[in-house]
């Protein structure tokens, strides 16, 4: 009997980790969707993990394995991880976040220990402008670094990227001398049942909406533009901020403004577990994303598949949602977030829910999930 081929997804942050976020979400939609016919072990550090989030159970990712190990912010069990690796044998080897040498560079490197095996770099967009402008100069010599090692391995290994925007910035970097492939992100698959988008008889009655961010609390997601722009619907609008708080100093710049500007219909609620983001999404009216940058936004992605109406900034990759009734606005323009904001608030409740349901269809059009489960796991065969 042929044995199954073997995949190692490295992950430098996994739940429960106060860091988890978006990149844990496409590693167990990932570890998923190959776990039925490949052999997936994700293997991960333990930074991050001694908190009270005990949401997460290792079954949620079963027939996948999940290993823990301690690593340090620079110190990484580079004899450890070598033993791992070469436990599984013959293996495809999955890179999933560049800039950390737990889950990048460390691994490239025991590739080259490892002839017969393959890897798979996903950039997941720290390579756009925005993501390396902070740390620029050590960002650089860390990318020509890795490009120098890859480059002895580019016959066993691809660049994976999401879309071909982020293809055509990688070619510029790496040069042509590397295998590309394009292959979409993936959502959380617990939210792509079929669910029923009419709004509740507690959303019917309200007078005033309820306007839902989901990130966590860090410059990147640019809340001072949902704070200025809640100040004027006082009223009409409460705004609710769900995600951990990853930059304290940025908070308290936050709570600066609020106390300053004496914004009451705004509330940082912290970090959910996904059953109550779940009910988070379900009893928002609309969904707002600020943020100066984002490669895929799961957050964004699963409002809209809980049929929730977007305004969200030109940093994200889903634009196309304009057509379908949702709205896209410059980050750095809170003119344009304002009149966004009231060209959906100003609607009745069924206005909204018609307005969910298109954007709704519009996210289940551009994941396409059917091609995409069929091309990662060509991408993984090849």
């Amino acid at each position: 009997m042929k044995s199954m081929q073997k995949v190692i997804m490295l992950a430098p942050y996994f739940y429960p980790a106060f860091k988890a976020g978006g990149p844990a979400v496409t590693c167990t939609s990932l570890a998923l969707c190959l776990s039925p016919s490949m052999d997936v072990s994700v293997i991960t550090s333990k930074r991050d993990i001694d908190r009270t989030r005990l949401y997460f159970n290792k079954s949620d990712l079963a027939p996948a394995d999940l290993t823990y190990i301690s690593c340090g912010k620079f110190s990484v069990p580079f004899v450890l991880l070598f033993e791992l690796i070469k436990a599984r044998g013959k293996a495809t080897i999955s890179i999933n976040a560049f800039y950390d040498p737990f889950s990048s560079l460390i691994p490239l490197l025991l590739c080259l220990f490892f002839p017969r095996a393959k890897l798979i770099v996903s950039i997941r967009g720290q390579l756009f402008e925005a993501a390396v402008s902070n740390k620029k100069k050590t960002k650089k010599i860390y990318m020509n670094v890795f490009r120098f090692f890859l480059f002895l391995i580019r016959k066993r290994s691809i660049l994976h990227l999401t879309s071909v925007h982020e293809e055509n910035r990688v070619r510029a970097l790496f040069g042509e001398e590397f295998q590309y492939m394009v292959v979409p992100n993936l959502p959380d698959f617990r939210l792509l049942q079929e669910r029923d988008v009419l709004p509740s008889g507690e959303r019917e009655s309200r007078t005033v909406k309820r306007v839902l961010s989901v990130g966590r609390v860090s410059p990147i997601k640019n809340y001072e533009l949902l704070l200025h722009a809640a100040q004027h619907f006082k009223g009409i609008a409460d705004f609710i901020v769900v995600g951990p708080i990853e930059n304290k100093q940025y908070y308290s710049q936050l709570m600066e403004i609020m106390c300053r500007l004496d914004i009451d219909n705004v509330q940082f609620v912290g970090e959910k577990d996904r059953e109550s983001l779940l009910l988070y999404y379900c009893g928002a009216d609309i969904y707002f994303h600020p943020a100066l940058s984002e490669n895929f936004c799961h957050s964004a992605v699963e409002a809209m598949l809980n049929g929730l109406p977007i305004v969200m900034s030109s940093g994200l990759p889903w634009l196309g949602v304009s057509d379908f009734g949702g709205q896209v606005v410059d980050p750095e323009n809170l003119e344009e977030a304002v009149a966004a904001l009231s060209a959906l608030l100003c609607k009745k409740n069924k206005e909204l829910t018609a307005i969910g349901v298109r954007c709704r269809d519009y996210i289940l059009s551009e994941l396409d999930l059917d091609s995409s489960r069929k091309a990662y796991i060509g991408l993984f065969s090849s």
